[in-house]
């Protein structure tokens, strides 16, 4: 079972344990605090969706390149993961970044 911080479920991946603890959406010092939305996008969207300002709610730097960088445990260790805006993630993204 994957949990996702604050005690939100989320569908089966492979067993193990996901905790979020911080999502930025940004670039450069010009970043959105965007944790709580991620949680929600991957609640609802398990099996991936698109990285963008509609998804995330925000845009931070109009009209610039943006990133999401995830800071996570899973399973006990911390990870950190960035995914170029327009890009898919996942939970299975998630778990495979940290299997690496």
């Amino acid at each position: 079972m994957v949990w996702l911080r604050r005690q939100q479920r989320s569908p089966e991946t492979t067993g193990g344990k996901i905790t979020i603890q911080s999502a930025k959406f940004g670039v450069g010092k010009k970043q959105a605090d965007v944790t709580a939305k991620l949680i929600e996008q991957l609640q609802a969207y398990p099996d991936g969706f698109a990285i963008n300002i509609q998804t995330l709610g925000t845009d931070p730097v109009p009209g610039k390149k943006k990133r999401l960088t995830v800071r996570y445990e899973y399973n006990g260790t911390n990870h950190v993961m960035v995914v170029p805006g327009g890009k898919d993630l996942s939970n299975q993204a998630l778990v495979k970044n940290a299997l690496k």
